[in-house]
């Protein structure tokens, strides 16, 4: 369901849809003199005044999937919204309020998971590669470092064979199959090359 609102230039509700009433459960006078922040959940506030903000200042809508609060509990919504500028010059912000389906909302749990765990790996001291194919496609800053490379994107797309101290990306693959394979040692140790040259002992 699609509700709607008003805000006066300091952001407070002066109208309320019916709609947007009930999906906070309170009666739609209720929200009338009430801060728009004081609905936000406590999480999302500091990133709504930011997105606010550049709205303002760019002339832009703004749209945002955050969590509203009220006697039903929080309550997952898309929010957009639009600045008016009045001929005195005042502000005003009218926006609609959509409560988001379970389905969007698993997508924000999954996507939410995703950065939290892209933070983990882009923060670890351990340097982590990823590769498809004999080549490169994911490293983080920490492989980064290891290997002496001026930037992630230039390791990107380069063959195992020029960082592995290895003849050919068959000698590789096979040293890797052999590691995964049932009663392998999971540790093992393999000699790198850095950007230099300089051979280094990886584990």
């Amino acid at each position: 369901s699609l509700g709607a609102y008003e805000l006066d230039g300091a952001r407070t509700i002066r109208s309320a849809s019916r709609r947007m009433a009930a999906l906070l459960g309170e009666p739609a006078e209720a929200l009338v003199g009430v801060p728009f922040l004081d609905l936000v959940r406590r999480e999302d506030r500091t990133a709504v005044l930011r997105g606010t903000a550049r709205a303002v200042g760019h002339g832009r809508s703004y749209v945002r999937r955050l969590q509203l609060q009220g006697s039903a509990g929080a309550r997952p919504v898309l929010v957009r919204e639009v600045t008016v500028v009045d001929p005195d010059g005042g502000l005003r912000y009218l926006g609609t309020v959509e409560a988001l389906s379970e389905q969007q909302r698993l997508e924000d749990s999954v996507g939410a998971s995703e950065q939290r765990f892209l933070r983990l790996i882009e923060g670890s001291p351990v340097g982590i590669a990823v590769y498809a194919d004999a080549r490169l496609v994911y490293v983080n800053p920490a492989f980064v470092r290891l290997v002496g490379y001026p930037s992630a994107e230039s390791l990107l797309g380069k063959r195992l064979s020029e960082l592995v101290d290895c003849e050919n990306d068959a000698g590789i693959s096979q040293r890797i199959r052999h590691s995964l394979a049932p009663g392998a040692p999971r540790r093992r140790e393999e000699r790198f090359r850095r950007l230099d040259g300089t051979p280094i002992q990886v584990e």
